[in-house]
């Protein structure tokens, strides 16, 4: 039996953490048994399997693309519906003009607040992952199925490879829509550096094994190569608050995340 704990105690779980217990910033807190955030489900054991089936799973998001799902397959869970919900590949990858005029919108927005940091390879990515036509798509599924997750004691699982990039981004939008302070988000985010930093070389020693081969296994080796930090977090934060002016409108605009449904969300999962 699973205790819960932020990082829950699986044989071969991947920064496999619990969100329960952190405090809002109207000191509420966030559940226990609701919200899972993970890397790799594929090499779980079945008493790890069983562990998650008495702890409450009821729904498994995926957020791989297809190619990482077909080389590394989820496990069956008992009990627990799967929704694939892949943030790769970028519509702004196959078409260009879409990245661009997002490129442009940052540029100006760098400008006017006297921001001029270059942007690196990683930082374009995270700013895809919260702009991106195909990615919004992924992570209002995500919304949609926390909604109809309204049982208390049932859990939704949302992961990635790492449980780092897509499932970072994942957890911190729900953290903002569950209203946690910034710095309690921030935390979160970099908990990962703690946890998985010495599991990185096994976790693309395996996906080499297994191949996946297309530029996304490309992106997905590059992303888990790098450490998460401050900047990585700042890029996320400030691309909403530059183009959105705060995140209640973005998940109203960019993610269609009605303020009926964000007072639902923390309805079922605070406390």
């Amino acid at each position: 039996m699973l205790t819960p704990q932020r990082l829950l105690a699986l044989d071969e779980g991947i920064n496999f953490r619990e969100l329960g217990g952190y405090e809002t910033v109207d000191h509420r807190h966030i559940k226990w048994h609701k919200l899972l955030r993970a890397g790799e489900l594929h090499f779980l054991t079945q008493k790890d399997i069983d562990n998650l089936t008495s702890y409450g799973v009821r729904y498994n998001v995926d957020l791989r693309s297809n190619s990482e799902v077909n080389a590394m397959h989820d496990p069956y869970l008992p009990n627990a519906e799967y929704i694939q919900a892949p943030v790769y590949p970028f519509e702004c990858d196959r078409n260009l003009a879409i990245w661009q005029k997002i490129k442009e919108h940052f540029r100006e927005r760098q400008q006017a607040n006297q921001n001029h940091t270059h942007l690196t390879s990683l930082d374009e990515t995270y700013i895809k992952m919260v702009t991106d036509p195909h990615a919004l798509a992924a992570y209002r599924q995500l919304f949609t199925t926390l909604l109809a997750n309204d049982t208390d004691g049932q859990a939704v699982i949302f992961h990635c490879t790492a449980g780092k990039d897509r499932t970072g981004v994942a957890a911190i939008m729900i953290e903002h829509a569950l209203n946690l302070p910034l710095a309690t988000i921030k935390n979160d985010y970099l908990l990962t550096n703690v946890i998985i930093n010495d599991t990185l070389d096994d976790i693309n020693q395996l996906r080499q094994q297994v191949n996946v081969p297309d530029n996304i296994g490309n992106l997905v080796n590059q992303m888990n190569n790098e450490s998460i930090g401050q900047m990585n977090f700042d890029i996320i934060n400030n691309t909403v608050l530059d183009s959105w002016h705060n995140w209640h409108n973005y998940f109203n605009d960019a993610l269609q995340l009605s303020d009926r449904e964000l007072n639902d969300l923390q309805t079922i999962y605070l406390e």
